[in-house]
């Protein structure tokens, strides 16, 4: 989402290229054997009888030569071997992310073999694919106004603006439950709460329940984050879900069936600092743990969502200070990261709907017992806003926080603030 907003605001062409059988490039760095079973014995035979000599209780044994899909180092084997090869081009590997390169504008990103490049000119894409294809042979590229991107369509607008959607994606998951009915938002206000009277879903059911909220998984962590927070707590579910939880997954497909069209807007707004929403639930679990949510801006684009169980006891002020200590580096990273690009920047800013916690990080004088455990979070924060200076932290009203849609169930008007960013 970082790179996509760099591409947008300085106009910059987008292009992918797939790399097929990539694995099969890297070498293997060990003595490894496998064993064929019988029917891929046979075939092997068919094609190199002279074989038939190594056979044992009718299976062939083979070396290794190369990365074959399966093995558990095929990745990191593709990964050192494309890497390389970047760097023998000229790249620069981005020192806050592995899978970035650099070379002067031009950014590489890595995801396995989809490779993402954003360039200020068609003729260094073409000069990429050109080097590409020399060493890996067939490799796919898309260079255009419109294509698909890990599932994700992106789509140039005539103002350099990127729309991010998933349409055939979602139209999957809405049409494979027949009778859905719309609704406004994702969950309700008792999307935490656990029923022990509720009966446990047939064995085929528990499998489509499974099945259905890892796709939404995928698609909320990617560009949907209306809905990340319901999918996390039914990711929770998956090994024994109930007729309660299967309606509450109804919900979320209901809601996805009314806001099918919602795309994700990358604008072309200037970059001029990262700002972080930080919010946290108090005791919203049946165990009393709180929930933890973050979403960071550059200006109107969100870029990175965070939304994660408590994992300790706390009480408010105290919640939203351990979501501040835990989720702040992260929208520093980010900070750190747009910099890497020699993007200028402002001194990033935190927002916090709790004025007790905002107090409590800008002096260590209120020094009470009943934080004592927490006093080294604390002192971490205050050391970063108070003495070193790296943030600044400012008071929103909870009816203008942005991660409240990913802290707590919540719907109506203040639901639907959060998505006038479109996160």
């Amino acid at each position: 989402m970082a790179t996509l907003k760099l591409a947008a605001v300085f106009r910059r062409s987008i292009a992918k290229f797939d790399i097929k059988g990539a694995y099969l490039n890297a070498d293997i760095d060990e003595e490894l054997y496998l064993e064929l079973d019988p029917n891929i014995t046979k075939l092997a035979l068919g094609r190199f009888p002279e074989l038939k000599e190594f056979v044992e209780y009718g299976r062939l044994t083979v070396r290794l030569d190369k990365a074959l899909y399966g093995l558990i180092q095929c990745s990191r084997l593709w990964y050192v071997n494309i890497s390389d090869y970047l760097k023998k081009m000229g790249f620069r590997q981005n020192p806050l992310d592995e899978c970035v390169f650099m070379k002067r504008d031009m950014i590489v990103l890595l995801y396995v073999d989809d490779i993402l490049v954003i360039s200020p000119s068609l003729e260094e894409i073409h000069w990429l694919e050109a080097e590409l294809k020399a060493k890996y042979g067939d490799v796919e590229s898309v260079c255009a106004e419109k294509f698909t991107y890990l599932g994700v369509l992106l789509s140039r607008q005539e103002d350099s603006s990127i729309h991010l959607s998933m349409p055939q994606y979602v139209e999957d998951i809405v049409r494979s439950v027949d009778g859905i009915k719309e609704y406004s938002s994702p969950a309700d206000e008792y999307l935490f709460d656990e029923d022990p009277t509720a009966k446990a879903l047939e064995p085929p059911k528990q499998k489509a329940f499974h099945s259905t909220v890892m796709k939404l998984m995928y698609m909320a962590k990617r560009m949907r984050g209306d809905v990340l927070l319901p999918v996390l707590w039914l990711s929770t579910r998956v090994i024994s879900p109930t007729v309660s939880d299967e309606n509450k997954l109804k919900r979320v497909i209901g809601y996805l069936k009314r806001t099918r069209e919602r795309c994700k807007v990358i604008s072309i707004d200037e970059i001029k600092r990262v700002e972080m929403f930080i919010d946290a639930s108090f005791a919203s679990h049946h165990d009393g743990a709180g929930h933890s949510a973050m979403v960071t801006f550059v200006r109107t684009t969100a870029t990175i969502l965070r939304s994660s169980k408590q994992k300790i006891g706390t009480k408010k002020t105290e919640a939203e200070l351990v979501t501040l200590s835990d989720l702040y580096f992260v929208g520093l990273w980010l900070h750190s990261f747009l910099q890497s690009f020699g993007v200028p920047l402002e001194k990033p800013i935190i927002y916090l709907d709790n004025k007790s916690t905002i107090a409590l990080v800008q002096s260590l004088l209120n020094n009470k017992p009943r934080i004592r455990h927490l006093n080294a979070r604390r002192r971490v924060m205050y050391d970063e806003i108070m003495v070193n200076k790296n943030v600044d932290i400012a008071y929103l009203p909870t009816n203008e926080m942005t991660a409240n849609v990913l802290s707590k169930p919540v719907c109506c008007a203040l639901f639907f603030f959060g998505f006038t960013a479109s996160i």
